[in-house]
């Protein structure tokens, strides 16, 4: 035998560049205080403050005491693929094929299936700052450059076309928005998710709309989708979930809905790194989307 190389111990510049989610950091300190006796009142994540409802416990219980708890297809089980393409007719009056719809492990697997699938080096992803960590570290995992739009208080912390705009460049592969944002609460209007995706369209770009918080509005606002503004779906990325609406936020659910030139290489990931979603988490979701929170 030749002499033996010793082992580098070394990190991946990949894994080193990431920025974990400090709230979930804190969420871990609070319940160790928590477990000593200390009352702690929590802001430190996006959590609702009620439990899953009834109707969609009984319905994954039941599911695993009928056996439900093998395998399903990477992109999830059919009738909750077609609840989600129901789901997005009832709400936009847009359809879209079941086919482009993939089940993921809560949204934050579907914001990483999406930048996977598109992101080469170097390439740009316009994203809102303050915003989720997610979509920074996600643009930068894949080698590609986080441009941040600088949300301001005078805007309301919205995030303005002539401000995305100015970003664009010829690197640019994705334009990211959420509405209702986290953190700061802002919603979009018409106009501004409108004209987003005509830049984004004229820039060749794709949109990536985290759309998980849009049932969460108040004061007379309104949701509205760039899926509205694309019907044919063909640079428009939707990432959605089940997490803040139905309180399931531990059960990790959600899904995104793709160009359909898009949706093989996005199961492709969805594949190698989860092969599929938990089938008794998927029969919750199905109870949840066909039977409300009130069954």
């Amino acid at each position: 035998m030749g002499k033996r190389v010793k082992l580098k111990h070394k990190v991946s510049r990949r894994a080193l560049q990431i920025e974990g989610e400090s709230s979930f950091m804190v969420l871990g300190n609070a319940k160790k205080l928590e477990s000593q006796g200390k009352r702690i009142i929590h802001l430190e994540i996006g959590e609702p403050d009620f439990v899953t409802p009834e109707n969609i416990r009984e319905a994954a219980i039941r599911a695993l005491r009928e056996g439900e708890t093998h395998y399903t297809p990477t992109p999830g089980m059919f009738e909750l693929r077609k609840a989600i393409a129901e789901k997005t007719m009832q709400d936009f009056g847009v359809e879209v094929s079941l086919e482009d719809v993939s089940v993921t492990l809560g949204s934050k697997e579907a914001i990483f299936a999406a930048l996977a699938s598109i992101v080469e080096d170097g390439d740009e992803v316009i994203y809102p700052n303050p915003g989720y960590p997610a979509y920074e570290s996600g643009v930068r995992f894949f080698g590609g450059k986080p441009i941040p739009v600088r949300l301001k208080e005078e805007n309301e912390f919205r995030m303005l076309p002539e401000d995305v705009n100015e970003l664009v460049s010829q690197k640019t592969k994705a334009i990211i928005i959420n509405s209702p944002e986290n953190p700061t609460g802002s919603v979009l209007s018409k106009e501004d998710v409108k004209g987003i995706v005509e830049i984004a369209k004229d820039a060749g770009a794709y949109v990536i709309s985290d759309e998980i918080y849009r049932y969460i509005i108040y004061d007379g606002l309104k949701h509205y989708s760039p899926i509205q503004f694309d019907e044919n779906l063909e640079n428009t990325i939707i990432i959605d979930g089940f997490s803040k609406y139905y309180a399931m936020t531990g059960w990790r659910l959600g899904y995104i809905i793709t160009p359909k030139h898009l949706t093989e290489a996005i199961q492709l990931v969805l594949n190698l790194v989860t092969a599929c979603p938990s089938s008794f988490v998927q029969i919750g979701g199905i109870e949840a989307l066909k039977n409300g929170m009130d069954a």
